[in-house]
């Protein structure tokens, strides 16, 4: 009888593609560690997770911020609660008597029956909740009707500034106009022309800025405004006064010319 050699029955590792190596191309030396797993840090890609640590530290922060926001909701929902409970025991507590302060009630295990009068008291602290509530509403929008009367009185303020800083400037600089148009108080772009015709164009621009703002029934936002109508007029008053002033005596040596080319 034929008896088969041992190293036949000898376990063996699988055959590889690349012979004598680790059966991967990326290891050119045959060892004795070639049949193991090998370890996950090892086989594991460089960008095998999706985030990288500036990602990940950014997303725990989201999550810490989300659950401390959740966390202080929840806190200020339980004084909430906690307030008006107090409010609600406070309202049903009875009055106490000063006939007798040792007077204790006795303790009664019996199961009380609500009575016509609880209900009563139950729907007089509901009326009185949704009166909290209807009032704590109108607050609100009174305070955001009062900031918007201040909105508007903060801008007219600003242009009551830029009104009073025109004011200010005496002298405007002589002026030049053109000899094209006769008799016609004509002021080109020049240097100059270019402080007048900057402080016109601020007060033209002042006027639609206030035509922006409404008094919607406000008293005072309408006096203020009214007000500063009446000023920037009076500045653009005051500059038609200039401009005419030194129209005449820019005028009156081309008068004079003309006067002498007729004789």
């Amino acid at each position: 009888m034929f008896i088969s050699p041992s190293f036949m029955y000898e376990p063996r590792t699988p055959p590889s593609f690349y012979p004598h190596t680790r059966n991967y191309p990326c290891s050119y030396h045959h060892n004795n560690y070639s049949n193991q797993p090998e370890p996950f840090y090892y086989s594991t890609p460089r960008n095998y997770f999706p985030f990288d640590e500036d990602q990940r530290e950014q997303l725990l922060r989201e999550q810490f911020l989300r659950k401390q926001q959740e966390h202080e909701r929840e806190q200020e929902l339980e004084r909430l609660k906690s307030f008006y409970d107090h409010k609600a025991r406070q309202q049903k507590q009875p009055e106490v008597s000063t006939y007798n302060t040792n007077y204790q009630p006795k303790k009664s295990f019996k199961v009380k029956i609500q009575s016509d009068e609880d209900e009563a008291k139950a729907k007089i602290n509901k009326s009185q909740a949704a009166h909290k509530i209807y009032n704590f509403i109108k607050n609100q929008s009174a305070n955001k009707q009062t900031r918007k009367i201040l909105n508007k009185l903060h801008i007219l303020h600003r242009i009551e500034n830029e009104l009073k800083k025109i004011q200010k400037t005496k002298h405007l600089g002589n002026l030049t106009f053109d000899t094209k148009e006769n008799g016609k108080q004509i002021l080109p772009i020049s240097i100059d022309n270019k402080k007048f015709l900057e402080y016109e164009d601020k007060i033209v621009k002042s006027f639609d800025k206030l035509d922006e703002i409404q008094s919607e029934g406000v008293d005072i936002i309408r006096d203020r405004r009214k007000f500063l109508v009446n000023f920037a007029q009076t500045l653009l008053n005051e500059l038609d006064i200039e401009k005419e002033n030194q129209w005449k005596v820019f005028s009156m040596p081309l008068e004079n010319e003309g006067n002498k080319n007729n004789v």
